[in-house]
């Protein structure tokens, strides 16, 4: 499901147009201002991109600024990095730019504050499925079914800048049927909700047909969790209280397992792999349609130099054979 994530290191150079980075190359632009596009293969999008900006302690004509040593670098980020980096958020590609005159707003260095940065480092990023999303408040569906064997919810769409605010109470809802011979195992990557505690995520045992009809919570947090039910149909409510001042949300992940006889777990399917699988195999009937092309291509080449044989063949006979009566 997920490709791992790779570890690339830029500075920012003279914007001669987007410099794209992919994974497993590393690329270091030592001039300001530069323009980094990030993208991840079709069918997967970005996440859990992570870009710092630095003031180099180096020289200020220097131009070892990508190898000298950034322990003593003034490191932390501008108000325009924190935005272009949230909306690379489940994009297939993204573009992060340095502007060289956005002072350092955010470090855990105070004397770095107010700095004006002279390069960025793109540390990571993940390229994950975009098949494996559930957004949890979609405002097309209030209760949603989830059929994946794994995946991740996410609390809402535009994560992670913060959830919207209501005029009354909200309750988002994504529901997992219950499946004999398999566990469901949560776990939380991210949670961030309201300071005040007012917002909740909570597992329910779903007791009727009715949705709505639910006991007491399995789980409830306000924080992180990672809970296995196995034998129940479970729901998943995200609480937005009229009173909430928000935050960036969550992401949970999700995986099925099957549990066999003698009480060991396997891991069910990879709907992405099952799609690249799928896609692979297009493209073998793609390549397999072109290679049929070209041989019938050829057999019609070898059909046309037999008639020609066939013809010369019949024409000397035919040549002959009015000698012979001459």
């Amino acid at each position: 499901m997920e490709t791992g994530w790779v570890t690339v290191i830029l500075l920012v150079g003279v914007v001669l147009g987007p410099v794209a980075v992919f994974p497993k190359r590393v690329t270091c632009l030592d001039r300001p201002g530069s323009n980094i596009k990030v993208t991840c293969p079709r069918g997967e999008v970005i996440m859990n991109l992570k870009v710092k900006v630095g003031k180099s302690s180096a020289d200020p004509g220097s131009s070892k600024r990508c190898t000298s040593n950034r322990k003593h670098d003034c490191m932390g980020l501008t108000p325009e990095v924190v935005a272009q980096t949230n909306n690379c958020y489940f994009r297939n590609q993204c573009s992060v730019q340095l502007s060289p005159l956005m002072p350092i707003t955010n470090s855990e260095n105070r004397s770095c504050l107010a700095r004006t940065p002279d390069y960025a480092i793109l540390e990571s990023w993940d390229c994950i499925c975009e098949r494996s999303l559930k957004y949890v408040c979609d405002a097309m569906e209030s209760d949603q079914l989830v059929k994946k064997s794994e995946g991740r919810l996410v609390s809402h769409r535009s994560y992670p800048w913060f959830y919207p605010k209501h005029g009354n109470d909200r309750y988002c809802r994504v529901s997992f049927a219950q499946q004999p011979s398999y566990k469901l195992t949560l776990w939380s990557d991210d949670i961030d909700l309201d300071p005040d505690g007012h917002d909740n995520v909570s597992l329910y045992n779903v007791t009727s047909e009715d949705s709505q009809a639910i006991g007491e919570p399995l789980m409830y947090s306000t924080q992180g969790f990672n809970e296995t039910i196995t034998s129940s149909t479970i729901q998943l409510v995200f609480f937005i209280n009229q009173k909430t001042k928000a935050g960036r949300g969550f992401i949970i992940n999700y995986k099925w397992t099957a549990i066999d006889s003698n009480g060991e777990t396997t891991p069910g399917t990879d709907d992405c792999k099952d799609k690249k699988r799928r896609r692979n195999g297009n493209k073998g009937k793609k390549e397999r349609k072109m290679m049929n092309r070209k041989g019938k291509g050829k057999n019609r080449k070898k059909k046309r130099r037999n008639r020609g044989k066939k013809a010369r063949n019949r024409r000397r006979k035919s040549g002959r054979h009015q000698e012979q009566e001459q």
